[in-house]
């Protein structure tokens, strides 16, 4: 064959359009492939962006859940204090059911086994109301017998009126009548304050309650007493 440089060039033509057509091929498979490479990329880095959000966000819902959870407990200790404030320095009446709680969940308690018909039992009630206010240490209630069938066969209760002395839920000693008093009605409140003293249920506020001052009978409780 003649070498025809027409057709030497036509030839040499279409060779460099296959090559540049080829090469722009592999470019664009190239780029193709570099441009899905960095969207994998970005996706996976947008993956962990994602996580670390669902972490923080968790982290902080956490945080206000403790932060909630502090703070109920600490109106429930708010609560319960108060209601426990209400009972100290009064002389409250109590129920077969609330009995053992009371017992376990105070320091000293003086509980006076009452019947509501016996005249004693009111004069006991008396006393107690007056020493109380001025004893908030102790708690000082009453619980009907005649209600309270459970308790006051546990406890051998059997004559009424009768004060029983509870420390962390035991009981430390009673009182049954007014045989500790003086054995008459009309016995002095300082009288059941000072028994109370000698078992450590209250603090002696005055002298008469520590035992320093006689107490002559025909005058009042408390407003005689010489205080410290």
């Amino acid at each position: 064959m003649q070498n025809n440089p027409l057709l030497n060039n036509i030839a040499f033509d279409i060779v460099k359009d296959k090559v540049i057509e080829d090469k722009t091929k592999q470019y664009m498979e190239e780029q193709e492939k570099k441009e899905k490479e960095e969207a994998e990329k970005k996706q996976g880095e947008g993956l962990v962006d994602l996580e670390e959000i669902d972490s923080e966000e968790e982290r902080i819902m956490q945080k206000e859940m403790e932060k909630m959870r502090k703070t109920a407990e600490s109106k429930r200790e708010e609560l319960a204090k108060k209601i426990k404030n209400e009972k100290y320095g009064s002389y409250t009446e109590i129920i077969e059911t609330e009995f053992l709680d009371t017992m376990l969940k105070n320091e000293k308690v003086v509980c006076h086994f009452y019947h509501k018909d016996f005249e004693r039992c009111k004069i006991i009630d008396k006393h107690l109301k007056i020493i109380a206010p001025e004893h908030r240490e102790t708690l000082f209630v009453k619980i009907d017998a005649e209600k309270t069938p459970f308790f006051t066969a546990k406890l051998n209760v059997r004559v009424l009126p009768t004060i029983i002395l509870f420390v962390k839920g035991k009981a430390i000693h009673r009182f049954i009548g007014f045989q500790d008093f003086g054995m008459n009605d009309d016995f002095p409140t300082i009288n059941l304050s000072r028994q109370l003293v000698i078992f450590k249920m209250i603090q002696p506020k005055t002298k008469a309650e520590k035992g320093e001052v006689t107490i002559k009978r025909g005058k009042k409780d408390d407003s005689d007493e010489d205080d410290d």
